[in-house]
Order: C-alpha cells, then sequence, then structure tokens
C-alpha cells in the first residue's frame, strides 16, 4: 500500500514576550517593612535577595522598591556604608591616579581607575570615598557640576539600549524569516510527495483494467464464433434421412413388374 501524503505543518504562532511584573501596593508595602526589619543596625550585602525570595518577588521589582524607599527616607545603602579593607600602598596608588581628576572627577571616574590598576571597581570606590573624608572633601560632588556629562550620559545609555533593542527586533525578524522559509520548504515537499505517491497509484490501477479489458476479447470472439457455426442438433431435426440408393432401385424395378402384369 503506498503511504499518504504528508499534510503541511501547521505555522507555529509567535508567543508574545510576558509583561513586566507590577508589584501591588500590598506587595510594595511587604517589601519595605521587611527591608527596614532587616537593615538593622545597616543593610548587609544580599539582603534584596532574601527578601525577592521570601515574598516570592523578582528580585529587580524588589530592586527599585528599596531604592525608592532609601531615596524617601535618605537610608544609605550596603554600597555607601562600606569602607577601605585594602592596603595604604594600595591606596596610594589609588590616589596618585585618582587626584589630577579633582576638583570635578568625571563620573564613573572609580571604573576608569579600576581598569587601569586592574582592581575591583568597588574596591577604589571604597578608596576614593576614604581618599575625599581624607582631603575634607564631600562624598559626592554636586549634581550640577555634572549636568553636561550626565546629559552625555543618559544620552549614550539611551543609544545603547535602542541599539540592543533593534538588534533584539533584527534577530526575531530573521528568526521569523527563517522559520517561514522552512515551512514553506516542507510544505512543498509534502506536494512533491503526494504527486509522487499518487501517480504510481493511477498506473498501478491502470494496468489491471487494460489485462481485464484484452482477457474478455477472447471470450467475446469465441461467442461470436459459436453464434455463426450452425449447431449439429438443429440440422438433425429439420432433415428427413435419405434412403439407400439400393433400396431406392429395388423399389423400382418391383414396380416395374407390377406394371408388366396388368398389360
Amino acid at each position: 500500500m503506498p503511504k499518504p501524503a504528508a499534510a503541511p505543518k501547521p505555522k507555529r504562532e509567535k508567543t508574545p514576550p510576558p509583561e513586566p511584573f507590577k508589584p501591588t501596593l500590598e506587595q510594595i508595602t511587604q517589601v519595605e517593612e521587611r527591608y527596614i526589619a532587616l537593615a538593622q543596625p545597616s543593610e548587609f550585602d544580599g539582603i534584596r535577595t532574601q527578601i525577592a525570595k521570601e515574598f516570592s518577588i523578582p528580585k529587580k521589582a524588589v530592586k527599585k522598591i528599596i531604592k525608592d524607599l532609601r531615596d524617601r527616607q535618605n537610608i544609605p545603602s550596603w554600597w555607601e556604608i562600606q569602607t577601605y579593607k585594602g592596603s595604604q600602598e594600595e591606596l596610594d596608588r589609588i590616589k596618585a591616579i585618582y587626584e589630577p581628576y579633582l576638583p570635578v572627577p568625571p563620573v564613573g571616574v572609580h571604573k576608569k581607575i579600576s581598569d587601569e590598576l586592574e582592581l575591583k571597581p568597588g574596591t577604589v570606590y571604597q578608596a576614593i570615598k576614604a581618599i575625599r573624608t581624607e582631603m575634607n572633601l564631600p562624598q559626592y560632588n554636586d549634581p550640577k557640576f555634572h549636568e553636561e556629562e550626565l546629559a552625555e550620559h543618559i544620552k549614550r545609555a539611551q543609544a545603547k539600549k535602542a541599539a540592543a533593542e533593534a538588534a533584539k527586533a533584527a534577530a526575531a525578524a530573521e528568526s521569523q524569516e527563517k522559520e517561514t522559509k522552512k515551512d514553506s520548504a516542507e510544505n512543498e515537499t509534502g506536494k512533491e510527495t503526494a504527486v509522487a505517491v499518487a501517480g504510481p497509484t493511477t498506473a498501478e490501477a491502470a494496468q489491471p483494467a487494460a489485462s481485464e479489458a484484452e482477457a474478455s476479447k477472447p471470450e467475446s470472439s469465441t461467442a461470436a464464433s459459436e453464434a455463426q457455426t450452425p449447431k449439429p442438433e438443429a440440422t438433425a431435426t429439420t432433415s428427413e434421412p435419405k434412403a439407400p440408393e439400393h433400396e431406392t432401385s429395388a423399389v423400382a424395378s418391383e414396380s416395374d413388374s407390377n406394371s408388366g402384369a396388368h398389360e
């Protein structure tokens, strides 16, 4: 039996991305109260991860809730309250590179110095805080000194985000195009298979029909011959049997003798 034609596969529907998590007012209150309870006397590294696990809330949402709370209540973060724990030699190396940037060092200067000295950014950040305290400088510069720089920084961040989104969209479009081409190829293959299967089946069905037609021809010819040839039984029924010739002669002689006697 020939295999049935493969049915074309249905197109896969693209799954939309999930909606971003939005905490309820009750969840925000729970996170804030738990943070205040745990951050005594001060917060510790991993406090946000712990709260996220306790309430089964994405860590990203927990971080935003805590940031908003600290901004409202001026609570220093764990990052800010840490002190420098490196060596004096290392501190001197950091100071030698940092001082030329004063009085208004650029935003993110600790990352530049960490790359140059191959140190952790956190270590350099805490060292700079210690250096500024030693020099009787505020921990942070006035933001108005960095307006243009911050605007440029925001612009670069937005451009980077837009480029990432564009690349993601292009990748999704390319993936969709490949999927469409794949589906089209599978449909074409299915059609070719269906034609290939249907062709031999038609031919095979035609062959027995032709054989049956050929086989029926001798039977028709035989019937016609039988109809043309007279049957022996019919001839015997319609014809009378002929008398033998010697019997006919005897009867004739007998008749002649009788005629002579009468004469």
